[in-house]
């Protein structure tokens, strides 16, 4: 079942790219399915994320909140130190573009550090989604506050990060 799952991924990333938002949305769907079914976790992680990115880029944050909340759960449940970071990058573009640019860049500090103490590296949907964060924060701020916002996140540990952005994704929501 794992390498089942897993044939659907890259073929999911290639139907975004081609814009084909629904074919993306069916394979991750199949995806998901199969990871429940065989409780294959660090697929569902992937996929999870894979999901929430889709949702997000096609403008339905309820949808992407609702996802990145599950990502970021289960990828610190595992440690996972590839989809935790690329999850909490995806969640800093939602809470931008809900109109929260100076926390924004706390998150994205917060990355900052997460990255450099872990070595790894993000997802290239993660690096979109902190890219996206950035930009609408620097829009909506200016590069002085925004430089400022960011760090101050890099103090800011992976368990008070987590604690802060689950009940904010529930909010988002809502809006």
């Amino acid at each position: 079942p794992l390498w089942d799952a897993l044939a659907f991924v890259p073929l999911a990333g290639v139907a975004i790219q081609l814009g084909d938002h629904d074919r993306a949305a069916a394979l991750l769907e199949e995806a998901h399915a199969i990871c429940r079914a065989g409780r294959i976790m660090w697929t569902t992680t992937f996929i999870l994320h894979m999901k929430a990115y889709l949702a997000a880029d096609l403008g339905d944050f309820a949808r992407a909140s609702e996802l990145y909340r599950e990502n970021l759960t289960l990828a610190w449940a595992m440690r996972d130190h590839r989809f935790f970071p690329s999850a909490l990058g995806g969640f800093a573009w939602m809470v931008a573009a809900r109109g929260d640019p100076e926390r924004a860049c706390r998150l994205c500090g917060a990355l900052d550090a997460w990255l450099e103490v872990t070595g790894v590296g993000l997802t290239r949907t993660g690096r979109i989604g902190y890219e996206r964060a950035l930009a609408t924060a620097h829009t909506r701020l200016g590069e002085p506050a925004c430089a400022a916002a960011r760090e101050a996140g890099r103090t800011l540990r992976p368990e008070t990060i987590l604690a802060n952005c689950l009940p904010s994704l529930a909010n988002c929501q809502s809006r």
